[in-house]
């Protein structure tokens, strides 16, 4: 058995020993914390989606402009411009979009709109063109037959555009200037010149024209009138006896009736 006087050198030692155990357990429970932190944040960054951002430019600024974010087929964000044309889409997951723009009067000049988002920033310009005003009609002539050929020439304020029928009398024109009077003068082989005046059509839309052209006149040569020397002929007469026009020189009015060819 350990006497008294061992117990309390015992007692001592272990007292000396107690900061370096407390000390001991502190690090190892410290280490154990930052080991199971780390492992959750680990697996929180595994879980949490990684985001990005969308933006661009639009030209020109002034165009009145929505735009949406497209995404499966479903609109996701919408957006406008600011006044410098800049447009944003932020905290988005990273994936595959699409992106529409809408402007009144305007056509996107590219029709790719499709955009992977895979870093912390795309970047989508658009350069938008204002839409044209559109004509396209027929040409037929008074009896509703398609005219072949026939020359269209369109007069706009700064510049003329010609082209020709098809074989089925129709005409197309496509960038023509919107929201001004347009004047047309349509030409044809025996047809009396037309010419229309158009109304100024909005930008991005069509007018649709049935033209009927009217043929020219037949100018009928005439043989004789009033006071020309006549010809010297002769004829039968209705009983068959042989009639020249020198038998007449000494009468001074004369009348001619033909009969199927004889007087």
């Amino acid at each position: 058995m350990k006497t008294l006087k061992q117990k309390e050198k015992y007692h001592l030692k272990m007292r000396d020993k107690m900061p370096f155990l407390q000390n001991l357990i502190f690090f190892t429970a410290a280490s154990l914390i930052i080991i199971i932190n780390g492992c959750e944040d680990d697996a929180r960054n595994e879980t949490q989606p990684q985001l990005g951002k969308i933006e661009g430019l639009l030209k020109p600024t002034d165009a009145a402009t929505e735009i949406r974010l497209m995404q499966a087929g479903n609109i996701i964000a919408t957006t406008y411009p600011d006044e410098n044309g800049r447009y944003i889409f932020p905290y988005l997951e990273f994936g595959d979009y699409d992106i529409i723009v809408i402007a009144e009067g305007y056509r996107v000049a590219s029709e790719a709109s499709a955009i992977l988002l895979d870093k912390e920033v795309a970047i989508k310009n658009f350069q938008l063109v204002p839409l044209m005003a559109s004509i396209r009609g027929i040409v037929i002539d008074s009896a509703g037959a398609f005219i072949e050929n026939a020359s269209i020439t369109v007069s706009a304020p700064s510049n003329e555009f010609t082209i020709q029928t098809d074989k089925f009398g129709a005409f197309s024109f496509n960038q023509l200037p919107p929201k001004v009077e347009l004047v047309l003068t349509i030409l044809a082989d025996g047809k009396i010149e037309f010419q229309v005046t158009v109304e100024p059509i909005g930008k991005g839309e069509t007018k649709d024209l049935q033209i009927s052209l009217k043929e020219t006149e037949q100018k009928v040569d005439v043989g004789s009138q009033l006071g020309d020397l006549a010809p010297n002929f002769s004829l039968s007469n209705v009983d068959g006896k042989i009639v020249a026009l020198k038998d007449f020189t000494s009468k001074q009015t004369v009348l001619l009736t033909f009969h199927r060819g004889k007087l």
